[in-house]
């Protein structure tokens, strides 16, 4: 849920090296010391790496790979050549994740996950999702800074209510931005 803590320390052998104390109404505080500078250093060592690796994924793969498999996905059903879906990102921020769309247009798509033998999956759908080509657009969210390459895979916002319910510490996947891998 994104909340700093401090904890009261009931005696002086609880000190570590990554904590420092603080005065709080007189009373020692113990809390975790922050880097900023290397939190910094490595989210733009990061965010350097995500639009590098992005746009190269762009360039040499989906630059080809869309006019290829958009053709497949007409041939096969009308309707768009991507699946668009809005997704829990960073800090719990709804974002639009793109996706090879892989099933018939249905109206269910927004409230029911896909199961193994899915009767909406369609021919080319099912080899998409075999083989994962069906993600490749998100890269598209990664260079727009929505996702990065690697984080938590991000999920459809029912699914992200549901989850929040049921799983106590769910929600702290929020504080990185989710992945494709």
């Amino acid at each position: 849920k994104f909340v700093d803590f401090m904890v009261i320390p009931k005696a002086s052998d609880l000190f570590s090296k990554g904590t420092t104390v603080e005065s709080y109404y007189g009373l020692p505080i113990l809390m975790q010391k922050r880097d900023d500078i290397a939190r910094l250093r490595f989210q733009i060592l990061k965010r350097a790496f995500d639009l590098i690796f992005s746009f190269l994924v762009i360039l040499f793969v989906l630059s080809w790979m869309i006019p290829l498999v958009a053709l497949l996905i007409r041939l096969e059903s009308k309707g768009p050549i991507f699946f668009l879906q809005k997704r829990t990102g960073y800090f719990n921020n709804h974002f639009t994740c793109i996706k090879f769309r892989s099933m018939q247009v249905n109206e269910e798509a927004n409230d029911k996950q896909a199961t193994k033998s899915d009767h909406r999956i369609t021919k080319i759908g099912a080899f998409l999702r075999r083989t994962n080509i069906d993600e490749f657009p998100q890269f598209i969210n990664v260079f727009l800074g929505q996702m990065s390459v690697v984080g938590p895979r991000p999920h459809m916002l029912k699914h992200t209510h549901e989850y929040a319910k049921i799983i106590s510490e769910f929600m702290i996947r929020h504080s990185v931005k989710p992945g494709v891998t």
